[in-house]
């Protein structure tokens, strides 16, 4: 692969991260797959990096079972890469709108409502429900999480092979060898690091959603504890 190859595939790659991530959330997700995993979502998008601009068919290279997947996957890449990043623009959307309503002072909402036993009992179901969303986003994060923890584990053990067969194939003169594995490897580190920013990334959501779930979680405690005398 030249470097053209190498900069379009990082972008695709980038791209289906994005997209693959999104998947978590039913909202979010416009695409779904016909029947490619998650964690084989890089491979696919390495695949149609191969492909642009070869004119050439080549499916073999495809992962999944479906050849169809590739137009999805090209067509996520077309509206999640250059469209923008939907894993982060969703997350942040959904936490900051959730930070607003968890860090409401309630004595300040309270005053002036007409009828403060109802506005109370209202500011507790939209906590509530925010909540209760943030921990579903949370457990599909931390799935999500623990795919590209495993997925990397994999592409590390791909890595230090393809560079044993490297050295092989020096030590024999191989140059076909040497240039097909290079190929390889270029790939696999490309993989590698789409999945180390899926769990860095995803780890550090993780830890922004359970700090604001633990919060609402008390600060719900509280007022529940306290309405007789917030509604004074």
């Amino acid at each position: 692969m030249d470097w053209y190859g190498l900069i379009l595939a990082a972008f695709v790659v980038t791209g289906i991260t994005a997209y693959a991530l999104s998947l978590s959330f039913g909202s979010s997700s416009r695409i779904v797959l016909n029947s490619a995993p998650q964690e084989s979502l890089a491979l696919v998008a390495i695949a149609v990096a191969n492909n642009v601009g070869t004119g050439a068919s080549r499916a073999s290279e495809i992962p999944v079972i479906s050849t169809q997947d590739v137009v999805t996957a090209e067509n996520a890449v077309v509206h999640d890469a250059m469209d923008g990043e939907v894993f982060f623009s969703d997350n942040f959307q959904q936490l900051s709108e959730y930070e607003e309503v968890a860090k409401i002072d309630i004595p300040t909402y309270l005053k002036g409502k007409m009828n403060k036993q109802d506005a109370l009992e209202n500011y507790i179901d939209q906590l509530t429900q925010h909540t209760e969303k943030a921990k579903a986003t949370l457990q599909s994060i931390t799935a999500q999480t623990l795919v590209h923890q495993s997925a990397l584990q994999t592409v590390q053990t791909d890595i230090k092979n393809t560079q044993t067969k490297i050295e092989a194939a020096y030590k024999n003169r191989d140059s076909s060898g040497i240039m097909n594995s290079i190929a390889d490897l270029d790939e696999f580190v490309l993989i590698q690091q789409d999945h180390k920013y899926g769990q860095i990334f995803g780890q550090q959501i993780v830890k922004e959603y359970q700090n604001v779930i633990q919060f609402s979680e008390n600060k719900l405690q509280v007022i529940k504890a306290n309405m007789p005398a917030l509604v004074q």
